[in-house]
């Protein structure tokens, strides 16, 4: 296929294809992209729709044939899903100035994010090996679909790859997303002027439209329980990740308030629970 679409005789032929297939599926691909339930309810089923439809498939079909491939419906299934998820990377930016109280990742924090983000699938994996849930076999199946392919090109990992020290997970573009979506959400609610409840930040982030629109695209072939458990199980690990970070200000702050030194008081943790 890479030989015929090198030579210069198809390549009017391979473009009206390629314009066909992509017109197609970005017309699945609600415009407003703030993706209530409702929306990305309609966009699956549209993007299902075209996949099972007559003339996708005899579009593919008729291409192939020009090439001499007899190529089983998997292979194009594939090529439209990684289309789709290009496509919605490219259609729907997070917008991350939602709030006064949200700024604006800059290019550390991005790096430092993609980094915690690829602890999250690995740490889940070992704990779900050891753990009773009846569906963990399942759960950690659907874990490899959040990691990045190590055969795909792109710089978004260099970063990440110039600090491994061996051992480290890279997450998918479309993964990140869902991580980035979290993050933006929790910043709504964590800060390190107070302090709040693990169960109900979770419930926050979990029920974002942009964690769970992302979500959708990642786990779209998943079964319901299996994508909702992953779901919580990623946001709960991520916020308890992201707290020991605003508990090392809290103290830090403690400190500055009382402006003693605790090397020589009584424990923090007594001197709290007698306030």
């Amino acid at each position: 296929m890479t030989e015929w679409l090198k030579n210069s005789s198809h390549e009017q032929q391979a473009e009206n294809f390629c314009s066909t297939l992509v017109s197609s599926i970005r017309g699945c691909i609600p415009v407003d992209m703030k993706s209530t339930a409702a929306s990305r309810e309609s966009f699956w089923q549209r993007y299902h729709r075209l996949r099972c439809s007559q003339i996708y498939s005899s579009n593919w079909k008729d291409f192939l044939k020009e090439l001499y491939v007899n190529a089983s419906p998997l292979f194009y299934q594939c090529v439209g899903d990684r289309l789709l998820e290009e496509l919605v990377k490219l259609a729907s930016p997070i917008d991350t100035q939602d709030s006064n109280e949200v700024t604006n990742l800059n290019e550390m924090e991005m790096n430092a994010l993609r980094y915690a983000a690829g602890y999250v699938p690995r740490s889940l994996i070992k704990t779900l090996k050891k753990s009773a849930n009846l569906l963990k076999d399942e759960l950690q199946l659907c874990i490899w679909d959040l990691l990045d392919d190590e055969n795909e090109g792109g710089t978004a990992n260099d970063w990440v790859d110039a600090v491994d020290r061996g051992g480290l997970s890279r997450v998918n573009e479309m993964t990140f997303q869902v991580f980035l979506a979290m993050e933006l959400e929790l910043r709504k609610h964590l800060t390190v002027k107070r302090c709040v409840d693990l169960e109900q930040t979770c419930k926050f982030v979990v029920g974002d439209d942009d964690v769970l629109f992302y979500w959708s695209i990642v786990g779209g072939y998943w079964e319901q329980e299996e994508s909702q458990q992953l779901l919580k199980l990623v946001a709960d690990l991520y916020i308890r990740m992201r707290g020991f970070s605003f508990a090392s200000a809290w103290v830090e702050n403690y400190k500055s308030s009382t402006k003693t030194s605790l090397q020589k008081s009584k424990a923090l943790r007594k001197k709290l629970n007698s306030t």
